[in-house]
């Protein structure tokens, strides 16, 4: 899979919708006084997203796969990364699961 960066400001939007939605629960979109519907056009692409086993992770992986990107999901819980990748296509969304510690350098081989 080749992994695209997407920018800045894309990941600080998809931050900002995880905080005021609240982690654990259903993210609503934000409405903006500006377009950010440029910025969430991410079909075509893959976003990467380290903790997707839960919490904040889980929340960007659901947000990136609603804005179109497919999404490799990387945690250190077998179990937990699979309900993620359940919640991403239930969005929609398609993913590849890795199971890793990112911390181990070998692991991340």
């Amino acid at each position: 899979i080749a992994l695209t960066c997407i920018t800045l400001v894309q990941y600080l939007y998809l931050c900002r919708a995880a905080w005021v939605s609240g982690v654990g629960r259903e993210v609503q979109p934000i409405q903006s006084t500006t377009s950010n519907s440029a910025a969430l056009a991410l079909g075509g692409r893959v976003a990467m997203v380290t903790g997707a086993s839960g919490g904040i992770g889980r929340v960007l992986a659901r947000r990136y796969a609603r804005a179109g990107a497919s999404v490799a999901l990387v945690a250190r819980r077998e179990a937990e990364l699979e309900q993620t990748a359940q919640l991403v296509g239930g969005e929609g969304g398609e993913s590849l699961q890795l199971v890793a510690d990112i911390r181990d350098e070998e692991q991340c081989r």
